[in-house]
């Protein structure tokens, strides 16, 4: 399966399906966004650090990451979630910290995330936003569709 992901416009399709809510963060300290090109998508690995909890309420594979690229020393990663140190991260929910409203339980720090260090949040959102797509149906279409032993698909970044 070959997803695209438009870092200027936050999109991403996997195979005929989007454009869903996706980023990439970055500006701030070392981290920026996953640079343009064409990646294989590895098979699940566990997340580098232990995501938070709360993200069990939205995504029963939210534990389930995908490393960008075959190499076992790769730090970037295609995930669900709302804080993206650089990997391509797919929205959990939509949220936006300028519109007053409180997001969901378990998630109280974004509000602060985003004027801390907004470039982790991938703001600002884009004018025209897209749907959250649902990270369990993702992870379903990408073990369908083994790409060969290593890898579930491929990434084109532009």
């Amino acid at each position: 399966m070959v997803m695209r992901f438009n870092r200027k416009n936050q999109t991403i399709y996997f195979g005929p399906h989007g454009p869903y809510n996706a980023f990439s963060g970055g500006g701030h300290g070392p981290y920026i966004p996953v640079s343009p090109g064409t990646y294989l998508l590895a098979i699940p690995s566990h997340p580098p650090s232990k995501p938070r909890a709360a993200y069990k309420a939205h995504a029963r594979f939210y534990k389930m990451w995908f490393r960008i690229g075959i190499e076992t020393s790769g730090t970037r990663f295609l995930h669900t979630g709302m804080i993206s140190e650089g990997c391509v991260t797919v929205r959990t929910f939509d949220y936006d910290p300028n519109s007053g409203k409180a997001p969901p339980i378990g998630f109280a720090d974004l509000a602060q995330e985003a004027k801390d260090r907004p470039g982790l949040l991938g703001l600002p959102l884009p004018k025209e936003p897209q749907l959250t797509v649902d990270w369990d149906d993702m992870v379903d279409e990408l073990i369908l569709r083994r790409y060969n032993d290593q890898a579930v698909g491929q990434l084109v970044v532009t």
